[in-house]
């Protein structure tokens, strides 16, 4: 834990000086294809990973587990998280349980998986409570040394942290074009703000394996109860994937003429 809270201090000091800090009322804008995050796979996808006839091309293992996990500070960089279980591992497609609510009652469930919406490759995780109680309500307060607590103030989240999102072998690069992440005060119904945050995740032109360390928020109080992380992304293959694409296409085309 300490590990957790050394980086974290320096994480909230540096969005502090660079004025990251991002208010309640930000802009709001779409997420990117929006659906229900409880609709799960959109209809007429047949599911993640590699498929070399797939077009926009998809390269998450299948299996593959990332971590996941919610967490608040306090004015002094003292933090906690949110969802008890704090960084939970979670195999994509399968809803897990990440521990009980640190400000409520309820289970704080995680998902993610690597979906195709229209034309576009998205990795799509979302957090929420269970009964749709506030993740982080007015009052919620941090444990702080000595015993002691003080108001939440900020929060953040972290996905891919201790076990990030992995590609398939022949995956030569993974580029990020875009960022976001979406709030909900109804279990992700709608969406009253979307914040954009591509240009705060490194290796961007690289993003193999996939992590985020999440940007330091100060909507606590708003009533939230659900969060989903967008990031579209673009598959590069290495040749032979490639030249079995050409190949297959080539045979259609073939066939068609005969």
């Amino acid at each position: 834990m300490r590990s957790h809270r050394s980086m974290f201090s320096c994480a909230l000091r540096a969005a502090a000086v660079a004025g990251l800090l991002i208010p309640a009322g930000f802009a709001a804008a779409n997420p990117i294809g929006f659906m229900s995050p409880f609709s799960g796979t959109p209809a007429g996808d047949p599911g993640g990973g590699y498929s070399p006839r797939v077009n926009p091309l998809r390269g998450v293992q299948p299996n593959d587990t990332a971590s996941m996990g919610l967490f608040m500070f306090d004015a002094n960089f003292n933090f906690a998280p949110v969802n008890s279980g704090s960084d939970v591992l979670a195999m994509r497609g399968t809803s897990t349980g990440l521990g009980t609510n640190r400000n409520g009652s309820s289970t704080v469930n995680g998902f993610w998986d690597e979906v195709v919406l229209g034309n576009t490759v998205v990795i799509r995780a979302t957090f929420g409570t269970a009964n749709g109680e506030p993740l982080m309500p007015m009052g919620s307060q941090v444990p702080t040394p000595g015993g002691g607590s003080a108001p939440a103030v900020f929060w953040t989240w972290r996905f891919g942290g201790l076990d990030p999102v992995n590609f398939m072998d022949h995956v030569t690069q993974v580029r990020l074009i875009r960022a976001t992440v979406s709030f909900s005060a109804d279990r992700g119904q709608t969406f009253y703000s979307t914040i954009s945050h591509t240009t705060s995740i490194p290796n961007r032109n690289n993003w193999n394996p996939a992590s985020d360390e999440g940007l330091i928020v100060s909507n606590i109080g708003d009533g939230m109860n659900h969060v989903m992380l967008q990031y579209e992304i673009e598959v590069v293959p290495s040749p032979g994937p490639i030249a079995l694409i050409a190949g297959g296409l080539l045979t259609i085309t073939a066939r068609r003429r005969r």
